[in-house]
């Protein structure tokens, strides 16, 4: 970054140096050509004058020859386009007709006034792109005789500008080194009381490592580099404090998540405890039945006056009921036990069927009827499956209460669907009942801990609140819909696994990532 700058630094120097210099060099020249002007103007006017004392000198051959001899040198000394006299008889040198032009009007105005006349075509300043561009110069003069004349001629104020460039190639060089030398030293200028403090304060913010390592610049900077060091090292100073703070509140969140994640599982393990014992309750009338017939049978059997073949048959029929209570206890035992933390690759509309079954052995009056379908095409979930269970368990008896509540022994329907609706990637149970429903304040509270609707002593108020934590734990979603009087609908959804256990795999790896 500081070479990008040194390098964008020295180029703006390099630029505005060398602009400053030829503004510079502009003024200089532009006075330079007034003067360069004047002199050749003052020079011009000498030659013509000598002309005019070499006319005034005779009329006869010698003095004509060499008057015309000194004219042409003139001329070639000069670089003049035409010379023009006007005395006795005229005599022009040059042709060119817009020369020619120019120089009559300058002659008339000298002869008339009796004082040299200069006059220019175009400004002298912008006769360097004014090819066009003439100088005219007029002297009048007395020959021998006291005759009245004038001479005159005509400079092209380029020549003026030719000897200045030629110059100015030079001076052009000289300004071009200068430039260079100055931005050079302001190069090392500014590094030394720029470029290299903000270096060392750079190198050194980048091997900040922790608390009090922020010796930047010395005490001795002063200026905006004493300022900047300073301000950096209290924006240190503030970040160390802050970051204290930080891992003092994350050491204080840590231990307050351990202290709610430890409170959770004693809440689901409670939970789970007093759907068993519901479940529990309800066995213990199917299990009282299969004893009694058991031991009937086993008092038949100690009768001597009954054949082989009734005895074979009361035995098989008590290996039956032995065999029922066995299925029954087994179901209780999987409600009840603990759910490993590890989720798994299971086909749920199957594990709806199987809690259904327990229920229908166990807690269910005669006359609740269960209405289930399973329209789930695609069931292949990863969940804990011993989780959805205890969550199923919950939610039908829940719905049992209500029903019994609402229409006591008769009436009362609960229904279980299973489907890929609405959304194709993921599995969905709907249990619905004709209850007692619940109304739009007690709907609100209906996931909160220890919220119950039934009388004290016949729940926890724990039942929905872990399920939905456990739903949610498998990157599903529980909802909860009821109107008054009129049923609640309990609906769970999960996400699919998709082909070769990708799916599973995001869901272990992500948690809770289902998306409404």
């Amino acid at each position: 970054m500081i070479g990008g700058l040194k390098f964008s630094s020295s180029r703006t120097f390099f630029f505005f140096i060398s602009i400053g210099m030829v503004l510079t060099n502009a003024i200089v020249v532009l006075f330079w050509h007034t003067s360069v002007l004047t002199t050749g103007m003052e020079n011009a006017r000498q030659q013509l004058s000598l002309l005019t004392h070499i006319y005034a000198k005779g009329k006869d051959l010698d003095n004509q020859a060499r008057f015309h001899d000194a004219m042409l040198a003139t001329m070639v000394q000069l670089d003049a386009r035409c010379v023009w006299l006007v005395a006795e008889k005229e005599m022009v040198f040059g042709q060119e007709e817009h020369c020619l032009a120019g120089l009559g009007k300058v002659l008339d105005d000298a002869q008339s006034s009796g004082t040299s006349v200069r006059y220019f075509s175009h400004n002298p300043l912008v006769s360097l792109f004014v090819p066009s561009s003439y100088a005219h110069l007029a002297v009048p003069f007395q020959d021998s005789l006291q005759e009245r004349g004038v001479i005159g001629l005509t400079i092209p104020l380029s020549v003026y500008w030719l000897d200045l460039l030629k110059q100015e190639r030079v001076i052009a060089g000289c300004l071009l080194v200068q430039a260079l030398v100055m931005t050079t030293l302001a190069f090392f200028r500014l590094s030394h009381s720029i470029f290299r403090p903000v270096d060392r304060l750079i190198r050194l913010a980048d091997t900040y490592q922790g608390i009090n390592n922020y010796h930047f610049t010395g005490s001795a900077s002063v200026g905006e580099l004493g300022q900047l060091s300073s301000a950096v090292r209290s924006m240190l100073q503030r970040i160390d404090r802050d970051r204290s703070a930080l891992e003092h509140t994350i050491q204080q969140l840590e231990g307050a998540n351990r202290d709610l994640e430890q409170n959770r599982h004693e809440m689901v393990r409670a939970e789970k405890m007093a759907v068993t014992g519901r479940l529990a309750a309800g066995l213990a009338h199917e299990i009282g039945n299969p004893l009694g017939v058991v031991g009937g049978y086993l008092e038949l059997l100690k009768k001597e006056n009954i054949d082989w073949e009734e005895k074979l048959e009361f035995i098989r029929r008590s290996e039956g009921e032995l065999a029922r209570i066995n299925g029954l206890v087994r179901q209780l035992v999987d409600c009840s036990r603990p759910s490993p933390a590890a989720q798994e690759d299971v086909h749920a509309n199957p594990l709806v069927v199987s809690v259904v079954e327990t229920i229908r052995q166990g807690r269910k009056p005669e006359n609740v009827p269960f209405d289930l379908q399973i329209e789930a095409g695609q069931d292949l979930v990863c969940i804990n499956s011993d989780g959805l269970r205890q969550v199923l368990y919950n939610v039908v008896l829940n719905a049992i209460d209500a029903v019994l509540e609402q229409h006591g022994q008769q009436g009362g329907e609960i229904s279980l669907v299973t489907s890929n609706q609405p959304d194709p990637s993921r599995w969905q149970v709907t249990i619905r009942d004709n209850g007692i429903g619940l109304g739009p304040e007690e709907q609100a509270s209906v996931f909160d801990p220890f919220f119950t609707t039934k009388p004290p002593g016949s729940g926890t108020g724990l039942g929905l609140t872990v399920s939905r934590s456990l739903v949610e734990g498998m990157g599903g979603r529980m909802e909860f819909r009821s109107e008054e009087h009129q049923g609640a609908t309990v609906c769970i959804t999960l996400p699919l696994c998709e082909a070769g256990g990708a799916g599973c795999e995001k869901i272990r790896q992500g948690g809770a990532e289902y998306e409404s």
